[in-house]
């Protein structure tokens, strides 16, 4: 069977942080739950497809915005039609926040077959995580990836950014510190962009933070991680990826690295099929119009 792999997007985020330029919606109960319907009919239409059915289907990742912000009850829905309607081989990743992890939602989730969660921590530091819009501080985000750890079911992945307001060289070595001490099996290090006319920008621009670090600063944060996982034996997957136990092996991105097929659904996910690069409708009522009317909901 020819190898092929999902990308799910789930178009939503209850905050909006400084330093992300992939905000889209706002959640609300109601527009969620809609949502959610048309994603799984959508899924349900397809999954009758040869290609799709015969598939060995090696990974799906469910992206975002900011799918663990979910209810418990849409997360369940969703999973659970996933598991009915494809052939899963081997990873389902759920990609959130931290502070979506509580028993409610990870009860749904592992009981649903999610096996990876890659998560946004961008800096252990509580200062520096309050300031760019992340709620929990350093004991509760150590705390809580324990508690998602200790269903024994799935890999833990976290994002860490370098180069944000107030965090020195110093912080940043306590965030890698962090990494290693804590329940994680993997990481990602971002280098922390600063968009023109963004929230964190004219915060900056403003005096209200500090400002960011710059990029030879950057480049010495890298380096410096690089050097700092390296010694520990994590092993680098990607230029910007390690895995820091055997458990990881970062399927999704390896596999889109060799170009296999990438099927998309949700509004706005975007995929590859035969060697094209393809767009689904990035509104939520075009996407929710098409799926209606039983279309292929792409963006031509």
């Amino acid at each position: 069977m020819k190898e092929v792999a999902l990308y799910i997007h789930i178009p939503f985020c209850k905050t909006k942080c400084l330093y992300c330029a992939f905000f889209q919606n706002g959640t609300d109960q109601a527009v969620e739950d809609a949502y959610v319907d048309s994603l799984i009919k959508d899924l349900e239409r397809e999954c009758h497809e040869p290609r799709l059915k015969n598939g060995l289907i090696h990974s799906v990742f469910i992206g975002g915005g900011t799918p663990t912000s979910l209810s418990a009850q849409n997360a369940e829905r969703l999973l659970r039609a996933i598991r009915t309607c494809l052939p899963l081989a081997n990873e389902l990743t759920l990609e959130g926040r931290i502070h979506d992890l509580v028993p409610e939602k990870m009860d749904v989730w592992m009981a649903e077959g999610v096996n990876r969660m890659s998560l946004g921590v961008q800096s252990f530091n509580t200062k520096v995580r309050r300031q760019v819009g992340r709620l929990d501080d350093k004991d509760t985000v150590l705390r809580r990836l324990e508690e998602l750890q200790a269903y024994n079911q799935c890999v833990v992945i976290i994002d860490l950014i370098y180069g944000l307001p107030s965090q020195s060289m110093d912080v940043w070595r306590d965030d890698l510190e962090c990494l290693m001490t804590s329940a994680a099996d993997g990481a990602d290090l971002y280098q922390l962009n600063v968009y023109d006319n963004s929230d964190l920008a004219k915060r900056i621009q403003a005096g209200a933070l500090d400002p960011a670090a710059t990029t030879k600063e950057q480049a010495r944060m890298f380096a410096f991680g690089r050097e700092y996982l390296m010694k520990r034996n994590c092993r680098r997957l990607s230029a910007a990826h390690w895995a820091k136990t055997n458990r990881e092996r970062s399927l999704y991105n390896t596999l889109a690295k060799t170009g296999v097929t990438m099927f998309p659904f949700g509004s706005g996910a975007g995929g590859r099929v035969d060697g094209y690069s393809t767009m689904l409708y990035r509104t939520l009522d075009t996407y929710a119009t098409a799926v209606e009317e039983k279309r292929n909901p792409l963006w031509l």
